[in-house]
């Protein structure tokens, strides 16, 4: 075959007005392209293990799950402070389950350390508790109901100075 016959493969080099013109011209075309496509169809989904349990939940119907955790721990970092023999760990803990299920209609599915098998909610040095909720409700409730929720975890702390509680969830570290 001739060298003149083959096709240039500098030719973007020599037109590189025109050969950026056309990646542009690409990337508007994709970005237009996916603002057509509205609608519950057109969601994105989160990658890997995520993605396919928030795929699951949606699928059941039941929409995205807003949990929250509390963790409970003693504020004296020099003692001893087990979550299942310190009583003030525990009484906060249960006050705070009790004040949570007060929220009419605010959180639902509360798992806490106090209830049967409840093991599985204190940390393995034995020294934090976690009290978990899921925020209840639909979009146009939920943020009175996540206001309710945190309104109630600041009520208990108010009345357990030597107790800490960090919340962070779903909703609280975005």
């Amino acid at each position: 075959m001739d060298e003149g016959s083959l096709p240039d493969p500098a030719g973007s080099t020599r037109h590189r007005a025109l050969a950026i013109a056309g990646w542009l011209a690409l990337v508007v075309a994709a970005v237009l392209s996916s603002a057509l496509a509205t609608g519950d169809g057109a969601r994105s989904v989160d990658p890997g293990e995520a993605g396919r349990a928030q795929q699951m939940v949606q699928a059941q119907g039941s929409g995205d799950s807003i949990r929250e955790n509390v963790l409970i721990q003693s504020r004296d970092a020099s003692g001893d402070h087990r979550f299942v023999d310190d009583p003030e760990l525990r009484e906060a803990a249960g006050d705070l389950v009790a004040e949570l299920r007060r929220t009419p209609g605010a959180v639902r599915d509360v798992g806490s350390p106090l209830v049967a098998h409840g093991e599985r909610w204190v940390s393995q040095d034995g020294r934090s508790g976690l009290i978990t909720f899921e925020v209840a409700g639909n979009e146009g409730q939920f943020k009175a109901h996540y206001t309710a929720a945190v309104k109630a975890v600041k009520q208990v702390q108010e009345s357990h100075l030597r107790v800490r509680f960090a919340q962070a969830g779903d909703h609280s570290l975005s």
